[in-house]
């Protein structure tokens, strides 16, 4: 059973703003992120038919227009190729020294080793490229709906543990983000956004290993170097980070609603907000910061899913009215 001790406290953000962020040089990038978190709560603990009327324009249907079966369809359509990260490179596959997760992961009792060692991580490497070794990403174009597009060369790494309901962000470039930081590039894919590649991948692997597809409970970003998202754990975490346990932040708190605006965790709120139909009522109930054990000692966050229980959206609700009267979060 559910530990529903955090949704049934509530949550008071009526004496926001408090804590350590009011230091923020860049004060309104922490109000974006938690504004943003405070929205994909809104999103994700909404029913299907009403989920969309959260997003920032509202849209009439949240629900992911990519449900192709198997997933890679959707994928290939849009440029996309994918192979075992192992086989790219096998320093991908070493959750403890290269990513340094595998006592979070033990922690846990989950699985720290992947397939090919024994273990229940399969990992996926997806390259927006069409690989034929004579020319950069950016002189690859494909066709899709009659319109030509530009390969931008994103590319998405994970690790997946589909028994044990894990998806871990080894590494990743959206192709939006390529875009903006490519003057030759006109237009991302039609297929843009991490959340409907990294469901695609955990779909085929949930099949591929015979488990159900909503057996979803962790999402891990790892080693996380994100400008944004570094400010926003350095303000909100105690400055010596420890190792894991680490400090964990309810998303019944700013806290862990910033976290989880930041763009290490928006992808997982997008993720449950869009695909519902298939993964249930499904949201980020806490979110768990700690040090990697890598050579980097990078900040790693742990994104705990919960289902969506009864209360649930009354106490998100709830928040929202208070944070609206306090004039707070506002982007």
């Amino acid at each position: 059973m559910e530990d529903n001790s955090l949704l049934n406290a509530g949550f008071d953000l009526s004496k926001a703003p408090r804590g350590p962020w009011n230091s923020l040089p860049k004060y309104n990038e922490f109000q974006k992120c938690a504004a943003k978190g405070l929205m994909l709560m809104n999103a994700m603990t909404a029913g299907i038919s009403d989920a969309g009327s959260f997003f920032k324009p509202p849209v009439e249907s949240a629900e992911s227009k990519f449900t192709s079966s198997p997933g890679w369809w959707d994928l290939y359509l849009s440029g996309y190729y994918f192979y075992d990260a192992m086989d790219i490179d096998p320093w991908y596959g070493d959750l403890e020294h290269n990513w340094g997760i595998s006592n979070a992961l033990q922690a846990n009792n989950l699985s720290d080793m992947v397939d090919s060692k024994g273990g229940k991580i399969m990992t996926r490497y997806v390259e927006h490229n069409i690989p034929n070794g004579e020319h950069s990403a950016y002189e690859q174009c494909y066709v899709m709906g009659g319109k030509q597009f530009t390969c931008t060369g994103a590319t998405c790494i994970l690790a997946i543990n589909p028994e044990e309901g894990v998806l871990i962000a080894l590494d990743r470039t959206s192709p939006v983000h390529r875009v903006k930081c490519h003057d030759n590039l006109i237009d991302p894919p039609v297929l843009a956004h991490t959340s409907d590649i990294m469901f695609a991948l955990w779909k085929d692997c949930a099949r591929a290993r015979g488990t159900s597809i909503d057996n979803l409970h962790y999402f891990l970003s790892v080693c996380i170097d994100n400008d944004t998202a570094l400010r926003i754990i350095r303000e909100v975490a105690p400055s010596n980070l420890p190792f894991y346990p680490g400090v964990v932040f309810s998303t019944r708190e700013v806290e862990g609603q910033a976290l989880l605006g930041t763009p290490n965790g928006v992808a997982i709120g997008y993720l449950l907000s869009q695909h519902k139909a298939v993964l249930g009522l499904r949201y980020v109930d806490t979110v768990r910061v700690f040090k990697s054990e890598s050579h980097d000692q990078l900040p790693c966050c742990m994104f705990h899913i919960a289902k969506v229980e009864d209360g649930t959206r009354r106490d998100v609700v709830e928040a929202q009215n208070r944070r609206a009267s306090s004039g707070y979060g506002k982007e």
